[in-house]
């Protein structure tokens, strides 16, 4: 779960320090292995079904819903 203490080592954005607030979002991206989904490199896996038409890959969708919401609170947290 994300708290404002993930971001509070964060300057807000304020429009004059783009750099500094930049690299904030990208160390705290990394520390919760979100970079990949943030530059787009891991997507939402399609849903794969077998022959009886179960979903073979539920957890790796699950997951990446997991990680685009605490992608999803730690931006809006910062802004």
């Amino acid at each position: 779960m994300t708290t404002m203490r993930d971001v509070s080592n964060i300057a807000k954005f304020n429009g004059q320090n783009l750099p500094t607030w930049k690299l904030g979002c990208w160390i705290l991206f990394q520390q919760h292995n979100l970079v990949k989904l943030v530059i787009g490199e891991e997507t939402l896996p399609v849903e794969t079904k077998n022959a009886d038409g179960i979903v073979t890959n539920a957890a790796a969708i699950a997951t990446w819903h997991e990680k685009d919401t605490s992608f999803s609170q730690l931006f809006h947290c910062n802004n």
